[in-house]
């Protein structure tokens, strides 16, 4: 039988690769930068949406509904309300949704939210790509990363398109620990634009 108890490691890796494109929370330097993950938002009005598929393979594939949402809007920050819905094993689980804020301007030099401090700086690649999903067609700028964090080692490659609320249209990830490998993977399923 499946465990919840498994669910937020997993869905940790996912964070800490979306992440790595977003808002920095711990300061190393004083000089204030925009953050990327309120830059993305705020292209869109309240109300905006962006839910997506996660499927993880150390759950035997289990299917994960994950839905942002725009729900505030200021000169200053951005709030995005978070919500989930897993099936265990054909009985579907609400997670309650969770509210965070991202700040218009961060301190530069900072490791990005969720990213453990003992991470080193991941080796980054870019580029251009057409990516299909079930929300449609999008033209994206990928990133893809490597590195290590502990022990254990990751890979994750992010495309995101500014037609998005929130910027990803996709994601995959898979770490590495312990001679354990785990694979996330995260597609756009559907957005709403208010």
């Amino acid at each position: 039988m499946r465990r919840p108890s498994l669910l937020l490691p997993l869905c940790s890796l996912a964070v800490i690769a979306l992440a790595l494109l977003a808002a920095p929370v711990r300061a190393e330097e004083k000089k204030m930068v925009e953050n990327p993950a309120y830059k993305e938002w705020a292209k869109h009005k309240v109300g905006a949406l962006a839910r997506y598929e996660m499927v993880n393979d150390a759950m035997g594939g289990q299917k994960i509904t994950m839905t942002q949402t725009l729900v505030e809007l200021t000169e200053s920050k951005a709030v995005i309300q978070t919500s989930m819905a897993m099936d265990m094993g054909g009985q579907v689980m609400q997670v309650p949704g969770q509210k965070r804020e991202e700040p218009k301007m961060v301190a530069e030099g900072t490791l990005p939210m969720g990213m453990p401090a003992s991470s080193e700086k991941p080796t980054i690649t870019e580029g251009t790509a057409s990516v299909t999903t079930p929300a449609g067609t999008f033209d994206c700028k990928w990133t893809e990363g490597k590195g290590k964090s502990g022990d254990g080692t990751y890979v994750f490659k992010v495309w995101n398109s500014d037609q998005v609320p929130g910027g990803m249209v996709m994601m995959e990830t898979q770490s590495t620990s312990g001679g354990q490998t785990t694979k996330t993977s995260m597609k756009l399923i559907e957005m709403k634009k208010p």
